[in-house]
């Protein structure tokens, strides 16, 4: 089971979406999902996340539009990441960020005696 899940919610940005995929692929931290969910777009979007040739990325299309907090919620339900983290399709990851964030889970879990 992957550590951290992304989150990744589109509505027509596929030039986005493809530069905020690639900085999830590029994380140096490997324990990961992608998650996309597609918002009902019209612009080439289904058609790009089914010819892409990863295991680590799953995708969901709505088949209507239905708006980013919905899109977001869909996502969460089909996390399977102990983190889930929500990356919106015109933004992206420094490629260490994961490894950054589970160096600090590790802290807080030693913590609290988990």
């Amino acid at each position: 089971m992957p550590i951290f899940s992304i989150v990744i919610t589109s509505f027509n940005r596929i030039h986005a979406l493809k530069r905020a995929i690639k900085s999830c692929l590029d994380q140096s931290f490997k324990s990961f999902e992608i998650i996309v969910v597609d918002d009902c777009s019209s612009d080439g979007t289904k058609s790009f996340l089914q010819n892409l040739d990863s295991n680590k990325i799953k995708f969901y299309f709505h088949k209507k539009n239905k708006g980013v907090v919905s899109s977001r919620h869909t996502g969460s339900k089909l996390c399977r990441g102990s983190w889930i983290i929500n990356l919106d399709s015109d933004h992206t990851l420094h490629p260490n960020v994961l490894e950054s964030l589970n160096s600090k889970i590790m802290v807080i879990d030693n913590d609290i005696g988990l």
